[in-house]
């Protein structure tokens, strides 16, 4: 990409957050375009924007590792934790959120990671996620981080 693309990318994300970065910022945008660790862009402007209303597979849902969950204490069969509270791997067979295409996945998954829509159930004291399945993610190499 040339200096003059990447100037005129600066300015239209300025233009759609409605803000003006500051100088050090934006030369950093200007001279390295992103941070990124383990294959993700935590700083810097997307290298593949994204169109309206358009998901990437990698901003879909969210990655968690589940492991065997404990029947005599809970309803999942598989569960996670994320942000303190415990999720629970949804096993209904007609979900409406669950993925129906890639669901034939799970029956041979021994646990391990999984790509998932995650809603809050907030019932009576207590508070956890329902995980609904999205995909199982491809193992990817750790890239190099580049800064």
């Amino acid at each position: 990409m040339s200096a003059t693309e990447t100037k005129t990318r600066v300015r239209r994300f300025e233009k759609v957050l409605g803000v003006n970065f500051p100088l050090s910022y934006r030369e950093f945008l200007l001279t390295h375009g992103t941070a990124r660790i383990a294959g993700y862009t935590i700083l810097g402007i997307p290298e593949k924007p994204e169109k309206d209303g358009e998901k990437g597979e990698e901003k879909e849902g969210t990655i968690l590792f589940f492991r065997p969950g404990d029947l005599s204490i809970g309803k999942f069969v598989w569960i996670s934790n994320y942000q303190g509270r415990v999720v629970g791997l949804c096993s209904l067979p007609n979900c409406r959120y669950c993925n129906p295409t890639n669901r034939e996945q799970l029956k041979s998954f021994r646990g391990g990671e999984l790509r998932v829509e995650l809603r809050l159930v907030k019932k009576e004291m207590t508070e956890f996620y329902v995980a609904h399945f999205v995909s199982i993610p491809e193992l990817r190499k750790m890239p190099a981080l580049v800064f």
